[in-house]
């Protein structure tokens, strides 16, 4: 999501974008993809293509500067879950997991957005609209969860239902030099 994201920025906002970087990071992420199983199972060839696909993104943040090729929406909603952990004293969540679970449930706001009416009423939609097409479903992003042993859902990870409706209103206010689509579905006026 958050290549997607950064798509979405460049369409809305003309954040900086690249192309190189992007292919980086989409290359990584297809190498998890791809290995999933091994990646599940810990095996040694698993490991190794994990370690080098977050290599892979952390070279390709540090080329383009920031971390927009790896960090959308829904790194928005894991720092929100987190600075609402710190507030009220909870032990924290392992990024990841947060990161995970984050994906699939910006995945499915996305997805239920574009069905709607609404959708037409964000800058540069049908821009937009061909890319979010390209962007896996929710049941696929928890399908790979679960095959790499993470947690998939929010009662898996343990968070509060309130706490990511929150999150999914509020959360595109922790980067708000970040024109994602979570933030322009959540700037629409309501009524």
């Amino acid at each position: 999501t958050s290549l997607f994201d950064w798509k979405v920025g460049k369409i809305t906002a003309d954040e900086p974008y690249s192309t190189l970087v992007a292919d980086i990071t989409e290359e990584a992420l297809e190498a998890c993809v791809r290995h999933a199983r091994e990646i599940g199972n810990r095996t040694e060839k698993g490991i190794r293509v994990l370690i080098e696909a977050l290599i892979d993104s952390g070279l390709a943040m540090l080329l383009f500067g920031q971390s927009h090729p790896a960090s959308g929406a829904e790194h928005h909603l894991s720092h929100y879950w987190e600075m609402e952990y710190i507030q009220t004293g909870k032990r924290q969540l392992l990024h990841g997991a947060k990161v995970g679970v984050a994906c699939a449930e910006i995945t499915a706001l996305y997805h239920k957005f574009a069905a709607g009416q609404q959708a037409q009423a964000v800058t540069g939609w049908n821009e937009i609209s061909p890319e979010l097409a390209k962007l896996p479903d929710e049941a696929e992003i928890r399908r790979l969860l679960q095959i790499v042993g993470g947690p998939s859902t929010i009662a898996e990870l343990g968070l509060d239902p309130q706490l990511l409706e929150r999150s999914k209103r509020e959360a595109y206010r922790v980067r708000l030099n970040r024109h994602t689509l979570l933030r322009a579905i959540s700037e629409i006026p309501q009524g």
